[in-house]
């Protein structure tokens, strides 16, 4: 059990973690071998371990897509490369059901492989974010390939991903700066405010809607906001604190919506695997679920807020929670966390129904969120 001291580092850890939202930093712990048993593009394919298969994308590269020339070349290519062959994997990101990282093959590293035989792009760096020594050598085979015109450069104008994206992204651009000139300016009204966002119910000016309605829709448009829901990609994170006193993997965010009385109460919620470093210098590990809440007053804080999971109505108590609190316009902000233990995190994430209880408001937790708890449990085994 981690000591007083331990437990307000962790407490620290998770308003750290809570207020990160995203980042890429790399899942070093994680290394998988298996057999290839299904190629599905260019750089996408399935590796079965024991059993299990696990959906992998390689990183740093890009190949042409299903619309476009070469596509099913690029994959025959990989498919014979790597097809019914044991393969080592290490993942740098988890996003939805699919793996994300770097594929070696007897030693040689595949993703490069393919830059040098001309069936994949170097993504550039300023977007993958990738060490310079081995961006450095990316680029020194897709020079080679590009000199030869193997492959992709064999094609006049075939256009990468990322051009395509590109072209994607400035074509909405035009869109929306066409619809902005055709509508009314809103003066002095942030994108964080109701009255600007119209993925909220009752969206609209507060004169068209009651105070209390227009309260809580703007309290609920913070938690969004604190979230970075809109930025952060569905799946798992990790972060490695440069001092080496913690790392962490992480749930992107998870909204819940608790009703008490008919009263509505929207939170943040995220589940984290934290490894700490304890007084003693020895390293500890521990699984917990974290909430951010927005309301009129210190709601949870003022009260007991015990947390209970009630998995396929059978109740599991999480006990009191720790966290902070602090005041800001918008409202009351308290951030709570539970330590759970990972065989219930699993069986959460099994269910077929949970239901979460702070006191007593309640909410439903979504299949998003079993399925991220899931991946948690999974990538942290």
């Amino acid at each position: 059990m981690p000591d007083a001291l331990t437990l307000m580092k962790l407490a620290v850890v998770f308003l750290f973690i809570a207020t990160l939202a995203t980042c890429s930093a790399v899942l070093g712990q994680a290394r998988f071998v298996g057999t290839v048993s299904e190629v599905i593009d260019g750089q996408t394919a399935v590796i079965e371990m024991n059993g299990t298969k696990m959906t992998v994308r390689l990183q740093h590269i890009g190949t042409p897509g299903a619309d476009q020339q070469l596509h099913s070349a690029v994959r025959d290519h990989l498919s014979k490369m790597v097809l019914g062959k044991v393969v080592d994997f290490k993942p740098v990101q988890i996003s939805g059901k699919v793996a994300v990282g770097k594929m070696t093959l007897d030693g040689v590293d595949v993703n490069m492989q393919l830059i040098r035989d001309g069936a994949a792009w170097h993504e550039p760096v300023k977007s993958s974010g990738q060490l310079p020594a081995e961006a450095a050598e990316y680029e020194n085979n897709q020079l080679l390939a590009r000199q030869e015109k193997r492959g992709v450069w064999s094609v006049a104008g075939l256009k990468t991903p990322w051009q395509i994206e590109a072209e994607i992204d400035e074509q909405y651009r035009k869109d929306v700066e066409a619809r902005r000139q055709s509508q009314p300016t809103l003066v002095g009204v942030s994108e964080f405010q109701t009255a600007n966002r119209t993925d909220l119910p009752n969206a609209g000016s507060v004169s068209n809607r009651s105070k209390t309605t227009a309260t809580i829709n703007e309290r609920d448009a913070w938690v969004s906001v604190f979230s970075r829901a809109d930025k952060e990609s569905t799946g798992i994170k990790t972060y490695q604190e440069p001092s080496g006193q913690f790392s962490s993997t992480y749930t992107s965010a998870i909204f819940v919506d608790l009703d008490l009385d008919g009263k509505h109460q929207k939170l943040e919620c995220r589940a984290m695997y934290i490894t700490y470093k304890q007084v003693n210098g020895a390293y500890g590990t521990i699984y917990l679920i974290g909430f951010r809440a927005v309301s009129e007053d210190y709601r949870f804080s003022m009260q007991r807020s015990r947390l209970t999971v009630v998995v396929d109505n059978q109740p599991i108590s999480l006990g009191g929670p720790r966290g902070f609190r602090g005041q800001a316009v918008m409202g009351a902000i308290e951030l709570m966390y539970y330590r759970v233990s990972k065989a219930t995190l699993k069986r959460i994430s099994n269910a077929r129904t949970a239901e979460l209880r702070i006191d007593k408001a309640k909410g439903m937790l979504s299949e998003t969120a079993k399925d991220l708890f899931k991946q948690l449990a999974w990538i942290t085994d």
